[in-house]
């Protein structure tokens, strides 16, 4: 790659132009502006040309411009890849790998709060196969992501009903509180289950409506010792901490395989108190774009842990129907879920194979770590 630098000054801005607002931590994607207005001087990229943020690279903030002639801040590294040798889209593909992020993570000087400066990303390294066999991995992985996008299109049209404008939107607050849960003391918490203990749903024990395998142990003392705590079939838990994720939103219903189990800090329960709000309704909206556009106002801090609290949740707007049309849309949603249920599986399977296929370029073998020394001077 090489770096460019064409400065355009602010006395000779043009509000023509579009301007880079940020690179999207969890697909890459470059996003422009809505109104083209500054204050600074800018920079121009080019189709093709692959944007690196200097403060968040080590995060997998890089982005390829697909939009033509646009301007950046200077905060970004704008790149022009040789394509005799190498693929924009590989690139791309390579750099946000977490195989690759890991590698920047453990040898970035100044830690992860040190910009990344062009001597230090030059000297990285990436798996580099020939011409032909770049244009056959980029082509397989779009093939898969196409997939991923279709199935979560579905996804998000499921819940139109529950987000429809013709109901009336009140605050959950209105109808349920969160409860949070309990902070266990860590050494009272094991990875596996002895005699004795029950499970503990902690952050990671939660995603898109079930339970993952990340669960936790503790006694059964703290079943009787913090009844607000106890988890009942049917009860809405949520990750109350970095609550959105890549694969989607930290929430579960408990089931009966769960019933009993113990809730951990910073994951919340609702408690209703009042009955115009199904809680199954409710957990069906929580699966919906609605929601999800509402949460991501309290998580825009993408590079750190968001915590959102008790009343930013509380305050979340529900479309609310009456009773029967709430349980309407609940049927009609169950049997969708049926439906879907092998679209479901099918993500799965591609986003299993798009990790094998980057996994086998970057092969078994370790990267070793960067030899040269390079100079980290602070930048305020």
């Amino acid at each position: 790659m090489t770096i460019k630098r064409e400065i355009l000054k602010l006395e000779d801005f043009n509000p023509d132009y579009r301007i880079v607002e940020k690179i999207r931590f969890k697909d890459g994607a470059m996003i422009l502006r809505d109104d083209s207005e500054t204050g600074i001087d800018l920079q121009f990229s080019e189709i093709g040309d692959l944007l690196i943020s200097k403060i968040n690279f080590h995060q997998g903030a890089t982005a390829i411009n697909n939009y033509g002639k646009v301007l950046t801040s200077l905060d970004y590294l704008v790149y022009e890849v040789d394509r005799s040798k190498a693929m924009p889209e590989f690139v791309h593909l390579m750099v946000r790998d977490k195989s690759f992020i890991q590698y920047v993570n453990e040898n970035k000087p100044g830690g992860i709060k040190g910009r990344s400066k062009p001597e230090f990303i030059e000297i990285l390294e990436i798996p580099l196969p020939s011409p032909d066999e770049q244009n056959t991995i980029v082509a397989q992985i779009n093939k898969q992501k196409a997939i991923i996008e279709g199935v979560d299109l579905l996804f998000k049209n499921i819940g139109s009903s529950v987000s429809d404008e013709n109901y009336a939107r009140k605050p959950i607050g209105d109808y349920a509180k969160v409860l949070g849960g309990y902070s266990f003391p860590s050494l009272e918490v094991s990875e596996t289950k002895a005699i004795g203990q029950i499970p503990l749903i902690k952050i990671g024990s939660v995603l898109n409506g079930s339970i993952t395998d990340d669960i936790g142990f503790v006694d059964e003392k703290y079943r009787t010792g913090k009844p607000n705590f106890v988890l009942k079939k049917g009860d809405i838990v949520f990750a109350m901490t970095r609550p959105i994720i890549k694969s989607g939103l930290k929430y579960a219903i408990i089931n009966e395989d769960f019933e009993g189990s113990m809730l951990n800090q910073r994951v919340g329960k609702w408690q209703f108190f009042n009955d115009e709000l199904l809680p199954s309704y409710l957990a069906v909206f929580m699966g919906t774009e609605f929601y999800l556009k509402q949460l991501e106002s309290f998580c825009s801090d993408e590079a750190n842990q968001p915590n959102v609290s008790n009343g930013e949740f509380e305050s979340i707007l529900i479309p609310l129907p009456d009773i029967s049309k709430q349980e309407q849309i609940i049927s009609e949603i169950e049997e969708q879920n049926k439906l879907l249920y092998g679209l479901r599986k099918m993500k799965i399977e591609s986003e299993n194979r798009i990790n094998q296929i980057l996994s086998d370029v970057w092969g078994v073998e370790h990267i070793e770590p960067i030899k040269n020394e390079v100079e980290d001077e602070q930048e305020n």
